[in-house]
């Protein structure tokens, strides 16, 4: 009886295999969620960029309407998904909805109320619904509030300033 050499693996080899995969397999998993928690915040500033330059464009081009009103940006965070809007006085005309898992705050409380602001026609500063310059999210000495985007679990933080001459900066912090 001569032996033959063993063909194929055995039981215990090909468990250990699958087990060594399935632990490489989670530790990868680990180390890729906090990127994609950061790329959907990254979504949503970018989408909140594209309102507030396709307002201020708008603005820019157009002549002052006092029918129509002036162009703008609303940020909702009271409904699920949170959004950004181009807004035409009261109308919105653009719509950019964020994942379900970023969330808008203002200083520490997340957003309850609609926060809304216009751009001057043929300049395109950021004005108040008062007429005045102003610079949205930009927090000053003294007041203590910004505007931010967080994820539900509050371990991804980006701020957000709009400043009176209709630019965006963001900050990761």
């Amino acid at each position: 009886m001569t032996d033959q050499p063993r063909r194929g693996f055995t039981a215990i080899e090909m468990l250990v295999v699958i087990t060594v995969m399935i632990l490489l397999a989670g530790l990868s998993a680990i180390a890729v969620l906090p990127a994609v928690r950061r790329g959907k915040l990254s979504d949503a500033v970018n989408r909140i960029d594209r309102c507030v330059q396709d307002a201020r464009q708008q603005a820019r081009q157009r002549a002052p309407d006092p029918l129509r009103g002036s162009y703008g940006v609303r940020l909702v965070g009271d409904q699920v998904p949170n959004y950004a809007a181009v807004m035409l006085g009261n109308q919105e005309i653009a719509r950019h909805e964020f994942n379900r898992n970023v969330q808008i705050y203002v200083g520490n409380q997340p957003l309850t109320t609609p926060l809304a602001w216009f751009n001057q026609p043929i300049t395109g500063y950021v004005v108040g619904a008062d007429g005045r310059l102003i610079d949205v999210g930009a927090a000053r000495l003294g007041q203590p509030s910004h505007l931010s985007l967080r994820t539900l679990d509050g371990r991804h933080r980006t701020a957000i300033a709009v400043y009176r001459v209709g630019l965006l900066n963001s900050e990761e912090f």
